[in-house]
């Protein structure tokens, strides 16, 4: 099955199967660690937070022949028996002052990727190996700050 349209049925039978207690949107998510994974995030009005459950182990769960069905079945139970945050932890995340302290900035390091520098070579060849999206990640990350001077 083509990757999108796997995305776009897991979306389909997850809604469903919800019968309108929750929404369900699709997002394709940039972790800072530069990995790019396509989700299902499940919104109710019982909760201020929406869980995202990530699909890119279930595609290749589903080209190993797991059903469809099966695999929205997983979702759900993954949703439904999680017991989400707990009360405190979910109240301090919607103070921006208890949580200032905690963010990091986050480099986009495709935009060195046509830099005629050293930045831009070093990223051109990380992305032209023949390493995994997460070992390159890693690798441009670690590779950046040591170029940048700081420490690894």
């Amino acid at each position: 099955m083509i990757y999108e349209t796997f995305l776009t049925t897991i979306h389909s039978l997850v809604q469903e199967k919800l019968e309108g207690r929750a929404e369900v949107s699709l997002r394709r998510v940039l972790k800072n660690n530069g990995l790019l994974l396509d989700g299902l995030s499940i919104s109710s009005s019982v909760s201020a937070f929406s869980p995202t459950v990530y699909l890119n182990s279930y595609y290749d769960e589903e080209e190993g022949g797991l059903p469809l069905p099966i695999i929205a079945e997983q979702i759900l139970l993954l949703y439904e028996e999680g017991d989400g945050l707990p009360s405190e932890l979910a109240e301090q995340l919607k103070d921006f002052e208890k949580v200032k302290d905690r963010t990091t900035l986050r480099v986009d390091y495709s935009d060195y990727e046509k830099d005629a520098s050293l930045k831009g070579e070093f990223i051109r060849m990380v992305l032209g190996s023949e390493l995994s999206q997460e070992q390159k990640a890693e690798v441009i990350r670690c590779g950046i700050l040591a170029l940048s001077g700081e420490e690894i």
